[in-house]
This record gives structure tokens, sequence and C-alpha cells, in this order.
């Protein structure tokens, strides 16, 4: 073994040795610590299950939604390896009971009452595999994120994670549709960057000069992808996103805030504010396009009425918006509306379930903020974007997407390396409701 051999595997010994119970993943005993390849595994699996729905997807029709054919059967093939690999692996239970002990069991929780409404489901076999496929996400996301060294080697493997999704999801447009800016127009990748630069330029406000200067290189990334993407629901997410950083960074915003005001005001006065709005939120849009909301409007009044038909229990998870053409409207991926998703799937129960998964997952994520704790502003001000993204197309209730896979990998980091910490320096409820604040400066 030559030295270079023998410093690196003192380096990765080393880097399992010294995580911080304030910083890093949770701990384990010698035993239970596994070989790298694992961690690359599972990152191989996520990646080529979001690679299969972008740059690999094919078109079919939408009576074959159901069918098993070769690109099915890979999918198939990928969550079955994931589902072993974390099985097998000995930080599956230690990590998995970090995660169910926070607001992702919530949404666990779920996912798994998602399965059970294959009981009653339209395709009961369909909305089984759906449901043990997103099941499945959640397991890996977790398990792969409890590799990294410590808070910053978690956002670093984040915001690379979340520029691999984007890229494929640009190819996927572009295999289709040529290299214009009409072909790039989505509401796919678009509302990863939009998450991504929101998350930046939050965290860039209390951060130091080396991690300020690299949120600032992904930043400007992000916002690239953003405005290439022309979507007017990311847009307004973004926009959401910002004020809500404005109003909670305060002082430090002021300049900005002042100059958006001024900038409003100009276009006030010489008549054009209406036309820039709508240039600047609303890209690509005619006047029917907006009070429409791209034909959504139509679909949302059909899948009012199908939920009035079964509040209590839904039609079953993820098969509604695929049978479409059967009730009288079409047949799409999605719902366009991950809470219509929610409803429509597993019903007021299913709802419930949902509702508390958000609030739970509120507190948390305001307790990070309220505490200064590094991540907690970005996370809180991307969990609205999403939030906010997730009336127009269906991220988070439904079934797989890319930009759900991304959301849950976020949330692993959000889980193993911020909650954390709030857990640690004295508890969620007990700090969060005190009314405490730690100083701006002891980050």
């Amino acid at each position: 073994m030559n030295p270079f051999q023998r410093a690196k595997i003192l380096r990765s010994r080393r880097a399992l040795q010294l995580r911080r119970a304030d910083g890093g993943a949770p701990q384990l005993p010698e035993e239970q610590r596994v070989p790298f390849h694992h961690k690359d595994i599972l990152w191989c699996i996520l990646i080529a299950m979001v690679a299969r729905t972008t740059v690999l997807v094919r078109q079919r029709y939408a009576s074959e939604f159901f069918s098993v054919d070769f690109s099915a059967m890979i999918a198939i093939i990928l969550v079955g390896l994931g589902g072993l690999f974390v099985l097998i692996n000995p930080r599956t239970r230690h990590t998995l009971a970090v995660t169910v002990g926070s607001s992702l069991g919530i949404l666990f929780v779920y996912y798994l009452f998602c399965f059970v409404s294959s009981f009653w489901s339209l395709r009961p076999t369909y909305t089984a595999y759906r449901s043990v496929e997103v099941v499945a996400l959640f397991a890996m996301a977790s398990v792969v994120l409890s590799y990294c060294r410590d808070f910053y080697h978690a956002e670093q493997i984040c915001l690379r994670f979340f520029l691999v999704v984007i890229i494929l999801s640009i190819m996927m447009n572009i295999k289709f549709g040529g290299i214009n800016l009409r072909s790039l127009h989505t509401n796919t990748y678009s509302i990863i960057a939009a998450m991504g630069s929101v998350y930046c330029y939050a965290e860039r406000f209390f951060a130091k000069p080396v991690r300020k200067r690299m949120l600032g290189h992904y930043l400007l990334i992000f916002l690239f992808f953003l405005i290439i993407g022309t979507s007017a629901a990311s847009n307004i997410a973004t926009a959401l996103g910002l004020l809500l950083v404005m109003i909670l960074v305060g002082r430090r915003s002021a300049v900005v805030l002042f100059f958006v005001v001024v900038a409003g005001a100009a276009l006030y006065i010489s008549g054009s504010f209406e036309d820039a709005l709508t240039q600047i939120l609303l890209p690509n849009k005619d006047v029917h396009s907006i009070r429409t909301m791209t034909g959504r409007s139509h679909l949302w009044n059909v899948y009012l009425r199908l939920f009035l038909e079964s509040p209590v229990v839904g039609h079953g998870f993820a098969v509604v918006s695929r049978l479409g053409a059967q009730f009288g409207t079409v047949s799409t991926t999605n719902a366009h509306n991950g809470f219509f998703e929610v409803l429509l799937g597993t019903g007021l129960f299913g709802a419930v379930l949902f509702v508390y998964w958000l609030a739970r997952l509120g507190v948390e994520a305001l307790a990070a903020q309220r505490q200064k704790v590094l991540g907690g502003i970005g996370f809180l001000a991307a969990f609205i974007v999403v939030m906010a993204n997730n009336m127009s197309k269906s991220i988070v209730g439904g079934a797989f997407d890319p930009s759900l896979v991304v959301f849950l990998v976020f949330l692993a980091f959000f889980i193993h390396y911020i909650r954390q910490k709030v857990e640690v320096r004295g508890g969620l409820k007990k700090r969060f409701f005190s009314g405490r604040r730690r100083r701006p400066g002891s980050r």
C-alpha cells in the first residue's frame, strides 16, 4: 500500500469519526459502518430513476399508462434494487429512526396510506406500485444523505444533485423540441431552479466568505435556468420566496426592497406596469391562458366533481389524472395541483395526514430559522417556493416525478443536518414557543 492510498484511508476514517453531534449525520457504531460504495450505488439508482423519466422518457398513448413495457420494467427493477440496498445497509435502521421521529415520518405515513388506498383504487396494482416507489425513494434519500461528513458537505451534495436533475430535464426538452426557448419552457426543471436560487439567496445573508462565494456561484446558475424555463408558476413561487426572505432578514433587505418599490412606481407612472408584470411573472401567456391557467381550471372543475363523489377515501392514489379521458377530460401524468392529488387519491383521510405534515414541517423550519441555524432560513424560503408551485404542478402528494425526488433529498438534508441542530440546542417545542432568539452573528 503506497502512502497516497494510506492517506486516503486515514482521511475517510477520520471523517467518519469526527462527525459532531450538532453538524453531522447520526452517529453509528463501528459495526454499522459500511463501505462507501453502498452510497455510490444508491446515488446511481436515484439518478437512473430520474434519467428514465427525463432524457430516456418515451411517449405513449394514454390507454397504455397502466401497461408494463420495457421502460416500466426498468423502473420496477430500479425500485427493487434500491429497496434491496436499503434493507441490507446497516445504517438503515438508525437513519430511518431519526427520519420517522421527524415531520418526514408523517409524510412517510401518508404514502403508506396511499398504498392502503390500492384496496379501493380504480387501478389497484398501479396504485400499489406507485406508492411503494415513493416509499423506496424516501428510504434511499434518507440513507444516502447520512453518508455526508457534515452540513457543508451535505449542502454541496444537494446543490449538485439539483443541477444534475436540471440538466437531465433540459436534455429531455431538447430531445423532443430541439434547442430553442419554446422547447425549454417547462415547470419541471424551473421549480428545481427556483428552490435552489431562493435557498442560495437566503443563505448568503449569513454565510462566511468562502461559503458565500460558493452560494453566489450556484445562485447565478440557478437563476439562469429559472429564466430560460419561462414558467409562470415558478416565477410567482420564486417571488413569494424572495419576499419571505426580505421580511425575515429585516434591515439587510431594505436596500433591495427600496429599489423594487422605486422600479414598481416608475412602471406604474409610465403606464406599463401591467405589461411589465405580465412579461416578468407570466411569460408566453395571453389573456385566455392566464384566465384559464393554461387549461388547469377545466381540469380542476372535473377533479372537484370527482372528489365530491368519494370525499372520504378518494379513488386511489395516482390514478385519477391518468384516467382523465374516461371522466370527460384529458389524461395527464399528474393533477397539476398537489393538493388536488391528495384529495382525489386518498380523500379527507389522506388530506388530514398531509396537512398535519405541512404544519409539523412548518414548525420545524420556523424553529430552525428563529435559532439562526445554518440552512434554516434557506430551507424555509425554498419550502414556501415548493408549496406555492405545488398548486400548479404536483410535486408533493402525488406519484414519482423528478421534482419529487429532488424535494425528498432536500427534506432528508433538512432532517439530518438542520433539524438535528435545533433538537440538540434545546428541543423544537421549547425553543420555538419560548420566543428566545440567538444573536444574528452567532452563526
